[in-house]
């Protein structure tokens, strides 16, 4: 099908993340306990991350479905930045601060603006402390902004994401580039619309390193543990285009060749291809053995998304036992 090359070069310089679909917002992690807080809580292990690099992760309820999905950046030994779509932040910073107690976390929301650059890349914010070229994931401060180096489709540090008041640098409107950039690098954005509906795997944040399966435990971590060395994942994510006349909204059920009223699949992302008609990119959650296949949208008859694979190796499913234990668990 070859969607990954048919996304635009634009050549922009620095959009600004504020669109319906963009727009990105932070929560600020600090204090003496933060490192051990977030451990806790997420299913990344964020104690081997060290700082000056970051991360995606996710926060889980207990049945291991999947909060709010997060790029979590290391700026200092206990700073943190998390980065999630703009309108479960605050949905996400409450629910965090319940469980602060009296632990030494603080734990802040801010208004900031966020921005992404790709292509050709503003110097402004494209110089890391040493001067150096940075390697994907890797997180700097320019002024009072902090600056995460994120992976393109081919997996190169090509994109970045900036979140702060840059100061001295034009940033032009998102016409959906952006989008376009995460769904063509495999990255899924979880919202209000599709919170608590995926365990982890399904949005393939295990091939991400999201997901540490020998770090301790955190919400949901036994349903998550057991996926994976059980090799019971039914779902994984995908990504397809299609020439739909409109835009699938995230969480539009999809709906297998012949399955009649049975849905078997939804939608995470969805943005028009720039300059190329209808031609839309999609991101879905589908049956591992529809990952390669096509799929109708909203209904049995709608229009047709052609799926392949995502832009990264995915793990087996299937895995040994670590303990009896875990292989006997129900």
């Amino acid at each position: 099908m070859g969607y990954l090359e048919t996304f635009s070069q634009d050549h922009l310089m620095l959009v600004k993340l504020d669109s319906d679909v963009t727009k990105r917002a932070v929560v600020y992690i600090s204090g003496s306990d933060a490192t051990d807080f977030l451990q806790a809580q997420f299913t990344s292990d964020v104690e081997a991350l060290p700082a000056g690099r970051a991360q995606f992760t996710a926060w889980c309820t207990p049945k291991g479905r999947v909060i709010a999905v997060m790029l979590l950046a290391r700026i200092a030994e206990n700073e943190y930045v998390l980065a999630m779509p703009a309108d479960i932040h605050e949905a996400v910073a409450r629910r965090l601060t319940m469980y602060v107690l009296r632990a030494d976390v603080t734990v802040t929301t801010t208004d900031e603006p966020a921005f992404g650059a790709w292509d050709t890349l503003p110097d402004a914010i494209d110089k890391t402390p040493s001067g150096t070229t940075p390697e994907a994931y890797e997180c700097w401060r320019v002024g009072s902004a902090t600056v995460v180096a994120l992976a393109d489709k081919d997996r190169a540090p090509t994109r970045r994401i900036v979140f702060g008041k840059l100061d001295d640098v034009d940033a032009q409107a998102d016409t959906g580039g952006w989008l376009e950039q995460e769904i063509a690098a495999g990255e899924p954005a979880v919202g209000l619309t599709l919170t608590e509906q995926f365990i982890p795997q399904s949005l393939n944040l295990d091939a991400l390193g999201a997901v540490s399966f020998e770090k301790g435990c955190y919400p949901g971590q036994e349903i998550v543990a057991r996926t994976y060395f059980l090799g019971r994942l039914k779902h994984r994510m995908a990504v397809g285009v299609s020439n739909v006349g409109e835009i699938p909204e995230p969480g539009t059920r999809l709906f297998a060749p012949g399955a009649g009223d049975s849905a078997s699949g939804t939608v995470v992302s969805a943005t028009r291809l720039p300059g190329d008609g209808n031609k839309t990119l999609v991101t879905a959650v589908v049956p591992i053995d529809e990952m390669t296949s096509s799929m109708h949208i909203a209904s049995d008859g709608g229009e047709i998304v052609e799926f392949a694979a995502p832009p990264y190796k995915l793990p087996p499913n299937k895995r040994p036992a670590r303990d009896a234990n875990v292989s006997q668990a129900e």
